[in-house]
């Protein structure tokens, strides 16, 4: 057995394609529209893939959404900036240390209210 995708909900697939694969760097994969007004878009970075879904109804930002999750990345500084540049609100107003291990990280709300990290190991 081997990890297949997670979903995150959203009710702006725009802003959330777009938070995802032009800030955080994903890949689109596939697209589809199973039924009339739900949408579904399949997004990859490195061996992680994610699925976008969008569907009407009523919908609460972080409610069914995966509430957090966390992506590494090489530069935590360029990646703050990326992310700082396209308007996105941070969690904590600067990256902490994490573990004792020389880890630091720092959270940022996602458009659908999701909790995304960008945690960078020392090297």
């Amino acid at each position: 057995m081997k990890f297949g995708y997670f979903s995150v909900r959203t009710d702006n697939l725009a802003a959330s394609f777009s938070f995802y694969t032009d800030i955080l760097g994903f890949t689109e994969t596939e697209r589809f529209t199973p039924s009339p007004g739900v949408n579904i878009i399949f997004l990859k970075l490195g061996e992680v893939t994610m699925e976008l879904y969008e569907s009407p109804g009523t919908f609460t930002k972080g409610e069914g959404s995966i509430p957090m999750f966390g992506l590494f990345v090489d530069d935590l500084e360029a990646a703050m900036q990326t992310v700082k540049d396209a308007g996105y609100e941070w969690i904590n107003p600067a990256p902490v240390p994490a573990w004792d291990d020389g880890i630091r990280m720092i959270g940022v709300r996602g458009p659908s209210g999701e909790h995304v990290k960008l945690v960078q190991k020392q090297k």
